[in-house]
């Protein structure tokens, strides 16, 4: 314990000693390129310093960017001692004029001082776009009688719409589910935002079911889709 103290006595003592700021002599203050959350007064209040950026620890000598505050995390563990970090203040989705969906005006802001050209805003919400598969389905080869579940993970605005459909050996194409209660068909919402998760889950693979299972998204503005192969050990393409 004594030694505990003795670390925080010191601590605090460095901390004193940092701020002992002295007379402000602006000539000798360089000013930072290419911060990503703009300029702030370092804790002298004489020079200009980096901003810290969205999600980086922050105190009265780091200090946030604009439109960020300092507040502490609440998803820190209570046993541990808590972190402040910066927060944006708008949190509101927003369409910028190059056609790109920022999270909020924090990351918007971001991109600019990053680029060094502003973006504007187009619209509050995000920005309409034709879907994209984020992840892909992948091939499951050399199973016999196993339980398999293929993932596809599409995003866009407005959030689109998943299908899945079936490729047999044979060429056959339908839709699925098919009227086979051991081929189940799910989808979701996330885990990203305009993100829509969707899967088949197939139990105790059977020789029928080998061939392509390719996953269609689609919303108003395009489709776009990915495909994998599934296939039994016992065949030997």
């Amino acid at each position: 314990m004594k030694w505990l103290m003795l670390a925080m006595v010191c601590a605090a003592v460095g901390t004193a000693l940092s701020r002992d700021c002295g007379p402000c002599d602006e000539q000798k203050c360089r000013v930072p390129r290419d911060c990503e959350a703009g300029l702030v007064k370092d804790a002298c209040d004489c020079c200009y310093v980096c901003a810290m950026r969205e999600g980086q620890p922050c105190d009265d000598e780091y200090k946030c960017g604009d439109d960020l505050a300092c507040r502490y995390r609440e998803d820190y563990p209570a046993e541990e001692a808590k972190q402040t970090v910066c927060f944006c203040k708008h949190e509101e989705v927003l369409c910028g004029e190059n056609g790109k969906t920022y999270k909020n005006l924090c990351e918007l802001m971001e991109e600019s001082y990053r680029n060094h050209e502003k973006v504007k805003i187009a619209k509050r919400g995000p920005c309409a776009t034709a879907p994209w598969i984020a992840t892909p389905p992948t091939d499951v080869l050399d199973l016999s009688g196993d339980d398999i579940i293929l993932t596809c993970e599409a995003m866009g605005y407005p959030i689109p719409l998943v299908e899945w459909s079936f490729t047999s050996a044979s060429g056959e194409v339908v839709y699925l589910p098919k009227d086979d209660d051991h081929i189940a068909v799910q989808a979701r919402g996330g885990p990203e935002q305009f993100e829509v998760t969707s899967w088949v889950q197939i139990h105790g693979v059977r020789a029928s079911d080998e061939g392509t299972y390719a996953c269609h998204a689609q919303n108003e503005l395009g489709t776009a889709e990915a495909a994998a192969r599934v296939r039994l050990s016992h065949r030997n393409d």
